[in-house]
């Protein structure tokens, strides 16, 4: 036993940047739903950016740890303590066997991550350790869960601050691309969709965010057609729908924008009722 869940919180699990195989036979890529923040977490220890971290919805995740090793805690802003004292995120700390991790608050953001010097331990299917209820359902953290993870030998620098800043805005300003669908559309609801601020609302979840606003459409639906994380569908009945990690690989709406990597990583850590504004990003 490596490492103990004893409050896995809203929704726990092991992520990583996803499974691509399965999108011929329509199985989401899933992966981090912030790719920054799980990024950084295993550059500053070292480990390749792929290797898989524990991903943490909310707040109140707890664990202990029954192997030595390092860790990183991501997060844009959060109250994280090790047996019981305060710790800083994106900085490395050093766990021993019966150490205590709590995740006790969010202040900023939706989703937090855990990672460990070379990663946790666990199997792949399709070239993947995340989690996807149909697929793998093993990667899903409860309470009592347990994760495996490689003691680390290798004596590394504790504390080194790396810290990053991750700009908030009042108004998100989501940036993307025009895809097909999008020049069909009326020059009114072009006009809208680039100047109208919209809302987040309730329904949001790691297949898609939805707009609480909706706009006049009077475009067919379409031939089911491939989809992608970041991508904007307009459904008839002019509600605002974009995708997330575990978002189908086809679909029947049109198809207006794609999100930008940086931008779904944006959108992932804003709350409902966050307002947001698309803008179209400068070719690269």
């Amino acid at each position: 036993m490596s490492l103990k869940v004893i409050k896995s919180g809203p929704l726990a699990s092991i992520q990583d940047k996803g499974r691509y195989s399965g999108l011929t036979m329509g199985i989401p890529i899933s992966g981090v739903m912030d790719s920054r923040l799980s990024t950084y977490a295993n550059r500053i220890l070292g480990n390749p950016e792929q290797v898989p971290v524990i991903e943490i919805m909310g707040q109140g995740a707890k664990f202990q740890f029954f192997k030595s090793t390092y860790i990183v805690f991501a997060a844009l802003d959060a109250d994280i303590l090790l047996n019981g004292k305060p710790i800083r995120t994106f900085e490395i700390y050093k766990v021993a066997n019966g150490d205590v991790l709590q995740l006790k608050r969010i202040n900023l953001g939706m989703w937090t991550y855990l990672a460990v010097k070379n990663g946790f331990q666990i199997e792949q299917k399709m070239g993947s350790s995340s989690y996807y209820a149909q697929v793998f359902d093993q990667a899903k953290l409860n309470n009592n869960s347990v994760v495996n993870f490689n003691t680390s030998a290798e004596v590394i620098k504790e504390n080194l601050a790396q810290r990053l800043d991750f700009k908030t805005t009042e108004v998100v300003d989501i940036k993307c691309f025009k895809l097909p669908e999008f020049k069909l559309l009326s020059k009114s609801v072009q006009y809208q969709l680039l100047n109208a601020e919209f809302s987040i609302s309730n329904q949001i979840n790691r297949m898609a965010y939805q707009i609480s606003e909706r706009l006049d459409n009077q475009l067919e639906e379409i031939l089911t057609s491939p989809v992608l994380p970041g991508t904007v569908q307009f459904t008839s009945g002019g509600k605002l729908i974009i995708l997330m990690r575990d978002a189908q690989a086809t679909g029947g709406y049109p198809r207006i924008f794609q999100l930008t990597e940086n931008s779904i990583c944006q959108l992932a850590q804003a709350r409902p009722r966050q307002k947001l504004k698309f803008s179209l990003a400068e070719p690269t």
